[in-house]
């Protein structure tokens, strides 16, 4: 029967040191949106929390699906409903849109509320802005509740 051995280098860490790593929270971070100069943070600095999901959701919400070169299904195709007569039916296919969007690309998102609303500004083109205001809960921030406001020109 042949033996083995085995060489040990270094010193396992205590227990101590190996519970202090795991027990760490995983906050996600992010890229401030927009880019910017902040005081004391420069050009470029990071966002967390209902901040960053807020900055998120905006920018999902105001990007065109096939604007991102790299990225072409991301966003919504909202614009295409500013010259559309304010129907029920209408109000219904946004709905739909922006739900299927929010459920793809932040699933960490529960949908509470949904309102669109005719806006009183007028775009270049002269027709009427749409606003979105979502009524909204995180769940990895323990169902914290937030709102976000677009509005589509």
């Amino acid at each position: 029967m042949a033996q083995t051995s085995t060489t040990l280098y270094g010193v396992n860490p205590p227990k101590q040191i190996n519970l202090e790593l795991t027990s760490r929270s995983k906050e996600t971070y992010g890229l401030a949106f927009p880019p910017g100069k902040k005081k004391g943070a420069g050009d470029y600095h990071k966002q967390t929390g209902i901040t960053l999901l807020k900055n998120n959701l905006e920018q999902l919400l105001l990007t065109e699906k096939g604007e991102r070169v790299m990225f072409p299904q991301f966003g919504l195709s909202l614009r295409k409903y500013l010259f559309e007569p304010l129907t029920q039916e209408l109000f219904v296919n946004i709905k739909h849109e922006i739900i299927s969007s929010i459920t793809t690309f932040m699933p960490g998102i529960a949908i509470q509320k949904i309102a669109v609303l005719e806006s009183d500004d007028v775009n270049v083109e002269g027709a009427m802005g749409l606003d979105i205001i979502l009524y909204l809960s995180a769940v990895e921030l323990n169902n914290t509740t937030f709102t976000v406001g677009v509005t589509i020109k």
